[in-house]
C-alpha cells in the first residue's frame, strides 16, 4: 500500500509544476464557459435574473478564480 501512495504522491508533485501556466493560457476555453454555465444554472434555479455579490470587482475576482480552478 505504501508503494501505491508513493507513486501517486510522485505523480502529483510532477504535475504540480507548470499547471498554473496551463490554467492561465487555457482558462478562456475551458474555465470561462464552465463557470458561466454554472452561474447561469444557479441563477435560474434560484429564480434570479443574475447572480451577483453586489460588488463588481469582487464578482470579477470570484469569476476569474473559479475559471482558474476549473482549468
Amino acid at each position: 500500500m505504501r508503494e501505491f501512495f508513493s507513486f501517486w504522491w510522485m505523480c502529483a508533485r510532477k504535475a504540480f509544476w507548470g499547471n498554473t501556466a496551463f490554467a492561465n493560457d487555457w482558462q478562456w476555453v475551458f474555465g470561462v464557459p464552465v463557470i458561466s454555465g454554472l452561474v447561469g444554472f444557479l441563477a435560474a434555479n434560484k429564480g434570479a435574473s443574475e447572480l451577483t455579490t453586489g460588488y463588481p470587482i469582487l464578482d470579477g475576482i470570484l469569476t476569474a478564480f473559479g475559471a482558474f480552478v476549473v482549468t
